[in-house]
């Protein structure tokens, strides 16, 4: 027997010791990750039910515990902060609502609260500001006016605040209102009183289909959802057959769960390419109608083939009830991205009720460091990225 050989007869004890020690770390952390969600969801719906048997100090407590495992869950973050501002503690209010609108650009409720009490500190220029962009994100709604003309009257600026609260009293809204009392007052006595003042949407002041497609690609990169979405259905109101506005409503109808508007923007496109069929996938997928999906998404595969696609197409076909077709699409997926094929076949059978055991769990765990060194080494996961950009 040669050295070489016996050294690695030595070494595959030291081997197997360390894959072994490998397997049973990632078996801990994984258990530890999904015992921290168990727990934050247990957490946070004790904090629900105490918070709605008006329980607010119990609740507060409660959610402090769920925010601190997990404060990317919207519903919490909304419920906390609005303990702290029942409360009177304003900054950590503000904290909370801020963090909110922060993880969704498009949670205009959160970012309205911000505003408000942004003013409630005092900070007028700052709600002034916040006010005044929640009304180019998200519309023209009273509410946000009410907030920039009160701010506008506390720092001094009175013709901006008597117009933006002319153009509140035609609307017949907030009549009598607490907040607006000492502007409507000073307003009251003006002896010639100004015409009503309002804000202009970029989408709003142009009818230019050049300048309305700038707008609505820069507002999708921004990420303001809903205001790509009026520009691109402004866009539809004067040309009702342009595709790429008609591609993006839907989009963006599908990604809000607005499934039967996203439909009637697809209908009005007139060819379908990839993209298109995708979403009309994603929105027959939402809405349990996978039959249907899987026949877009198969369309959509055949003009622009991606791993998302194939993963989409095998799950549609296994919930349909053609696990043959599934097994396919499942086997196509192995060859160009194993990692994700292995991923998608632990959630089928988790779907499908089956119960896996901690020796199941252990070669899942196993086999996903496998295939993600594979699939890094093959660049597998780069070309699901720019199957994505495509």
């Amino acid at each position: 027997m040669t050295i070489q050989t016996k050294i690695i007869i030595a070494l595959i004890p030291i081997v197997m010791a360390g894959i072994a020690a490998w397997i049973g770390y990632r078996y801990y952390a994984y258990e530890t990750e999904q015992n921290k969600v168990r727990v934050f969801q247990e957490t946070a719906l004790n904090a629900y039910n105490a918070y709605a048997g008006g329980k607010n100090d119990e609740a507060l407590k409660l959610y402090q515990e769920a925010v601190a495992l997990y404060d990317k869950d919207d519903r919490s973050l909304h419920s906390i902060a609005a303990l702290y501002r029942h409360k009177g503690d304003m900054a950590n209010a503000r904290k909370y609502y801020a963090r909110a609108y922060e993880l969704n650009p498009d949670d205009f409720e959160a970012g309205y609260a911000v505003a408000l009490v942004d003013h409630m500190l005092k900070d007028y220029t700052k709600s002034a500001g916040e006010a005044l962009s929640l009304i180019h994100h998200d519309g023209p709604q009273i509410k946000y006016y009410r907030l920039l003309a009160v701010n506008m009257y506390k720092t001094g600026k009175y013709d901006d605040a008597y117009g933006y609260y002319a153009h509140i009293k035609a609307s017949g809204q907030y009549e009598g209102d607490e907040l607006l009392a000492p502007l409507a007052q000073a307003y009251e006595k003006l002896a010639k009183k100004p015409a009503a003042k309002e804000i202009a949407n970029e989408y709003k002041v142009t009818n230019d289909i050049a300048q309305l497609e700038k707008l609505m690609a820069r507002y999708q990169k921004e990420g303001y959802d809903m205001k790509a979405l009026r520009t691109a259905q402004k866009i539809v109101s004067i040309r009702s057959n342009h595709d790429g506005a008609n591609r993006t409503a839907a989009e963006l109808y599908v990604k809000h769960n607005a499934l039967l508007e996203a439909m009637k923007h697809i209908e009005n496109i007139a060819k379908h390419d990839g993209r298109t069929l995708e979403i009309k996938g994603a929105g027959l997928q939402r809405i349990g109608a996978f039959a249907p999906a899987l026949e877009a998404y198969e369309r959509s595969y055949a003009l622009k083939p991606s791993d998302d696609l194939l993963r989409a197409m095998s799950i549609c076909a296994a919930l349909s009830g053609d696990i043959q077709k599934s097994a396919k699409y499942m086997a196509i997926l192995e060859q160009k991205n194993p990692y994700m094929a292995h991923q998608l076949a632990y959630a089928l059978e988790t779907k499908a009720g089956i119960e896996h055991t901690k020796a199941d769990k252990l070669i899942y765990l196993a086999l996903e460091d496998w295939y993600a060194l594979v699939c890094k080494l093959k660049g597998c996961e780069d070309t699901a990225q720019e199957a994505k950009g495509a």
